[in-house]
């Protein structure tokens, strides 16, 4: 094991080079500047590099460490976007090129897996960083390899109680007398087609606008596909108002036709 690093500038021996004896013996302004000029040389002696590692080891099996506070986090959000705001865009990529290859084929323990979600317990992004990440995303195509891997990780995992919008299950009597060849009614005056996105092509469900299985009046049921009817789940109001809109539109369909007949 050695101890000491040698700095290759004077030759002397140091536990660790810092920023303060390259700034002063030699002009460099930091420990990056010394390796520019030699690429890949230690300059933290194995000895320290272990009591760094201990000491931070004891203080993350410390059941009494407190969490970073959100004033911590935001402070050291501000200096990464300050730092990485004065690299050029080809000088950002190399950076995170750099990250990705150094994680590239190292396994992670269970014990390092734990430790990083106990890390971030009690963390949620802020509706600013959740919008980011959106549009980061959006239009970015997922590849057959990743969509298996997420069906995978997620298969099982909201089945029945553990999905957020369990609601004690159905049989068949909620959605009331005559249900089927109502359900087949609606399918054929939608001519068999999504009214959310339109496709022809995904297996269709007859949708409840309301929520209310019982309610199987003509304004409430609209023919949707699978995946619009789980969008409709999130944010019920919106969907509520667009396809009551719609039905309105199209066919004249709402209470108030419902209020007219009668």
């Amino acid at each position: 094991m050695a101890n000491f690093v040698k700095c290759l500038l004077c030759k002397r021996e140091f536990r660790r080079i810092n920023n303060f004896h390259l700034r002063i013996c030699h002009g460099l302004d930091s420990v990056e500047d010394y390796l520019d000029l030699f690429p890949g040389v230690p300059t933290i002696g194995d000895s320290l590099r272990t009591e760094i590692s201990e000491t931070a080891e004891k203080a993350w099996k410390n059941p009494n460490r407190a969490p970073y506070s959100q004033e911590h986090r935001d402070n050291i959000s501000k200096e990464l976007k300050s730092a990485w705001a004065l690299l050029t865009p080809e000088e950002y990529n190399s950076w995170c090129e750099n990250i990705s290859r150094t994680h590239i084929g190292v396994p992670q323990t269970e014990e390092h897996v734990r430790k990083r979600v106990e890390g971030r317990a009690g963390y949620t992004h802020s509706e600013e960083t959740i919008r980011k990440i959106g549009e980061a995303l959006t239009g970015i195509p997922k590849s057959e390899d990743h969509r298996n891997a997420l069906s995978d990780s997620l298969f099982g995992k909201y089945i029945g109680e553990k999905n957020p919008h369990w609601k004690g299950g159905y049989d068949g009597s909620r959605y009331g007398y005559g249900w089927w060849a109502i359900k087949e009614g609606i399918l054929e005056r939608d001519n068999y087609t999504c009214q959310g996105c339109g496709t022809k092509l995904l297996r269709l469900v007859v949708h409840h606008i309301d929520g209310d299985k019982e309610n199987i009046t003509d304004y409430n049921l609209v023919t949707v596909c699978y995946s619009c009817n789980t969008k409709a789940s999130y944010d019920e109001k919106y969907w509520q108002d667009f396809y009551g809109q719609l039905l309105e539109e199209k066919y004249g369909l709402s209470p108030r036709s419902e209020e007219v007949k009668v």
